[in-house]
């Protein structure tokens, strides 16, 4: 069963504004985060960083440098 937090609890934890944990709700840095009743709530899972799944680095292009500027 997962824990559930508030954007409340999860500001005063990271010492935020309330507004700033809505914002990253929204883009979606709280990985399953979830809107409920007009607020977000957040798992305890997301806040531990050895839970939470590391950015994917795009792979180097393989196209020259010329080609890549040629479509900008």
């Amino acid at each position: 069963m997962s824990t559930w937090l508030s954007t409340e609890t999860v500001a005063d934890q990271l010492g935020r504004n309330i507004d700033t944990i809505r914002r990253y709700c929204r883009e979606g840095k709280f990985p399953g985060a979830t809107r409920q009743w007009g607020d977000w709530k957040i798992p305890a899972v997301a806040l531990d960083p050895d839970t939470t799944p590391r950015p994917l680095i795009a792979p180097p292009s393989r196209r020259s440098r010329a080609q890549q500027r040629r479509t900008r």
